[in-house]
């Protein structure tokens, strides 16, 4: 916030991480990218805040834990997933075209996207 501050910043895109319930029942990683998002609010420039589940590309590190997941259930021929975390992924050349996107979108300043 204060480097923002500091050297005039107009505008600042944040891709932050999607996240529900109380800070106390998220893990550390989640915790601090919420709190990164809100001290970023608090700066004089116009914040965007853009929150992901999942992001996959190719040879991504979300893309390979989805792939052994598929391959060490689904593909061992067993019947059921036992996964029950819900998620709700995007693929990388999304996110890249939404946050390069928004830069020219005045409705996006100073709003937080999901």
């Amino acid at each position: 916030m204060h480097a923002a501050d500091e050297n005039n910043a107009k505008r600042i895109i944040y891709l932050g991480g999607l996240t529900y319930g109380k800070d106390d029942e998220l893990s550390q990683h989640m915790l601090s990218r919420k709190h990164v998002g809100e001290t970023l609010k608090k700066s004089k420039a116009q914040v965007t805040i853009f929150r992901a589940a999942v992001i996959l590309g190719s040879n991504g590190g979300s893309f390979e834990m989805l792939r052994y997941l598929v391959e060490k259930t689904v593909g061992n021929g067993s019947s059921q997933m036992s996964v029950l975390t819900k998620c709700q992924p995007i693929f990388i050349d999304d996110v890249i075209t939404y946050l390069s996107e928004s830069t020219q979108i005045k409705e996006t300043e100073g709003k937080l996207s999901i």
